[in-house]
């Protein structure tokens, strides 16, 4: 009896810890980052700067270019002999149709067409594809992509090596777009009709399966492996995530966003425009946005400091012991009349006054 209860007990014991073990999800990943949209500070990551093939994602440099220098987002494009060089994620799009460049970019950006990408890439640079990919280059460098080279508008490898990046530079890339209003319009959208080829869903998953997801673009080659961009706002943090090279990018996108939602909370300190500090009129040139992890907001405190003759007011915060600065704001106005004195003070100017 003793023997069988022993047998039981460890066959027991055995059976959970199997359990216990096969529910903990392990996700790999070559490298990925979570950074926050709004400060561009680094929350997550490994191996950020590791520079690889970044395959379709790739394409949100081609929607960037585009939309900054086209002159009208409804133009029309005439497809040309561009797309005969398109193969791979195709849209099916046929020379001499006729789209919209911003229908073309639904077709970029939701279904990753590459013949949307040649003919995007042959209508800004004015048939000149290799000039297009200067641009891409040239936007590159402007926004701190140091370390990443774009050789042609699709992101595909196996010709030319492809477009090489790594997972900090593309978050600075898609913060980047992030701004455009199109950009966010096109990337939340979980379908399009297009004109003449039905409807483009969009294969970014994660706008069907988690709430919190304001957009993103897939990626995928057999150099590059599965690469995703996404990005979730929940409440007022927004959060944007880069995977290279791994297999369950969806959850593990999913797992992060959940992870650090819990973790930090992103704060508006003081919102774009003139703004009354105390006697002080100030101009706030853009949003002032700090994020800590939750519990730390409990210790921190906002300070001012006049600085150059009170022409300029630099603010900081302070947390932890330690100060950080936040920005500096010009001074455009003193009320005077705001300023409540006591007795002694106004008896101290009384005198001053008087023997000056």
């Amino acid at each position: 009896m003793y023997l069988l209860s022993l047998f039981l007990f460890l066959f027991s014991f055995s059976f959970s810890s199997n359990i216990q073990v096969s529910n903990v999800i392990d996700y790999y990943a070559r490298s990925y980052i979570v950074m926050d949209y709004n400060s561009g500070k680094v929350i997550e990551e490994k191996n950020k700067d590791l520079v690889r093939s970044v395959a379709s994602i790739s394409k949100l440099m081609t929607a960037y270019v585009a939309i900054n220098y086209c002159d009208n987002i409804n133009d029309v494009v005439v497809i040309g002999d561009e797309i005969d060089k398109a193969y791979g994620s195709a849209v099916y799009i046929q020379k001499g149709e006729e789209l919209t460049l911003k229908e073309l970019l639904y077709a970029l950006l939701l279904r990753s067409g590459n013949d949307a990408a040649l003919s995007i890439a042959s209508f800004i640079g004015q048939g000149d594809i290799s000039f297009f990919v200067s641009m891409m280059n040239q936007e590159a460098r402007k926004i701190g992509m140091h370390n990443s080279l774009f050789r042609n508008p699709c992101g595909l490898d196996e010709e030319d090596g492809g477009n090489l990046s790594s997972s900090y530079e593309m978050a600075l890339l898609m913060r980047k777009c992030l701004d455009i209003s199109l950009f966010c319009e096109i990337v939340s959208s979980t379908n399009y009709q297009s004109s003449n080829h039905g409807i483009w869903h969009n294969k970014n998953k994660l706008i069907n399966q988690y709430k919190f997801t304001t957009g993103g673009k897939t990626g995928f080659t057999r150099l590059a492996k599965r690469t995703l961009v996404t990005s979730a706002k929940k409440e007022n943090t927004h959060l944007i995530v880069v995977t290279l090279d791994c297999g369950s990018d969806f959850a593990f996108h999913k797992y992060l966003y959940e992870k650090n939602f819990n973790i930090y909370e992103n704060r508006l300190l003081l919102q774009r425009g003139n703004k009354r500090i105390e006697k002080y009129v100030v101009k706030v040139d853009y949003d002032i946005n700090v994020i800590l992890k939750k519990e730390e907001w409990d210790n921190t405190l906002l300070i001012y400091k006049l600085e150059n003759n009170n022409k300029e007011m630099d603010i900081y915060l302070i947390y932890d012991n330690e100060e950080i600065y936040l920005s500096s704001l010009d001074i455009i106005e003193i009320h005077k009349d705001t300023i409540k004195l006591s007795f002694w003070d106004r008896l101290i100017n009384f005198l001053r006054s008087i023997f000056k």
